[in-house]
């Protein structure tokens, strides 16, 4: 049977619990002071930050060191050798953090006062709680608000955040995509060798450090918690490599590129992932992803006989709904001209 803890004990343990920050940087010498400033305003403080910089030639790397001159906290500063890109950055950077908790920061946004505090007294209230993530304000370039908040902008509304707290999260991100943004992100350090290493393969962006850690902690049963507040701004600017307003686009054959490296990811994640238990329920919902993606890659290659054939088929399995956005998909496949 299991030692209950008493309140007194908890509190003696909680105490020494300690955060890590995680700033990967690449020419952000625009904002980057406002995020810096922002994080050391919080109510409650880091016990590091951590800043990665990829080879910046702007005053990036001048700023930082500027900053751990007069910051209250230890500050690191790593340069890398060459060039790693967004996605590895991060991991190179997140894989060094000490500490009990790892809160992810983009350079150019803005953390409320509280942002620490509300996620660290969520990680306490909901001690088998993985991940924490918030909605966001949406600022330009010159701390303007612009549009909607960060979830209402991405399509995290009410019905999908009732889902997901119901318990539902695997499946409302294999429908609907990724809604939990990296730079609005903390999770429990405990987890670093199940999500490390991230896979690397293909260049269209979907594959990212959020993305990733979402699926891993998922699909093994480290639920996550939506925090019923904003907690910062997301800047919005032609220079980022993600944003929330970006429309950009996409045409079929890039669309297609993308579902296959989205198969390629979710095999990755089932391999990573396969000696942890996790709920075989939750697995097979991984598996009928991929079977979906990889049926509609083989109905891009037909004529209009055959793809209406497996078009048909591939509805008839129900996976159109789950998966994709039913009806809507499924004519899509159907009428879009063939990539032979």
């Amino acid at each position: 049977m299991k030692k209950l803890m008493c309140g007194n004990e908890k509190m003696r343990t909680r105490s020494k619990q300690k955060i890590s920050v995680v700033l990967c940087v690449f020419n952000g010498a625009s904002f980057l002071r406002q995020q810096l400033d922002s994080i050391a305003m919080q109510t409650v403080q880091p016990d590091e930050l951590i800043i990665s910089d990829d080879c910046s030639t702007d005053a990036t790397v001048y700023i930082a060191y500027e900053f751990k001159r007069v910051a209250k906290f230890p500050v690191s500063i790593r340069i890398n050798k060459i060039n790693l890109g967004y996605l590895k950055n991060f991991e190179s950077a997140a894989s060094t953090a000490k500490y009990d908790f790892v809160f992810f920061s983009d350079q150019d946004d803005i953390w409320h006062p509280d942002k620490i505090k509300v996620f660290m007294d969520t990680f306490n209230t909901h001690d088998n709680c993985g991940y924490v993530f918030s909605d966001a304000m949406l600022i330009d370039s010159k701390n303007n608000l612009v549009g909607e908040s960060l979830w209402s902008t991405i399509g995290f509304n009410s019905y999908r955040r009732k889902k997901y707290s119901a318990g539902m999260q695997l499946e409302v991100m294999l429908n609907n995509g990724n809604f939990v943004y990296g730079n609005g992100l903390a999770f429990r350090n405990t987890y670093r060798d199940l999500i490390y290493p991230m896979p690397n393969e293909g260049s269209s962006n979907i594959i990212s450090h959020d993305v990733w850690i979402l699926l891993v902690l998922s699909l093994t049963g480290a639920y996550g918690i939506a925090v019923p507040k904003t907690c910062y701004s997301y800047r919005q600017h032609s220079q980022q490599v993600v944003g929330a307003q970006m429309k950009t686009a996409v045409t079929r054959l890039v669309e297609l590129e993308q579902w296959a490296e989205w198969v390629h990811l979710y095999q990755a994640l089932l391999a990573k992932t396969n000696d942890i238990s996790s709920d075989p329920g939750s697995r097979q919902q991984v598996h009928q992803k991929i079977r979906h993606l990889e049926a509609r890659l083989e109905i891009s290659k037909r004529f209009l006989i055959p793809r209406v054939i497996l078009a048909s088929r591939e509805l008839l399995t129900f996976r159109y709904f789950r998966f994709s956005r039913g009806f809507l998909s499924w004519c899509k496949d159907i009428y879009l001209e063939p990539t032979y």
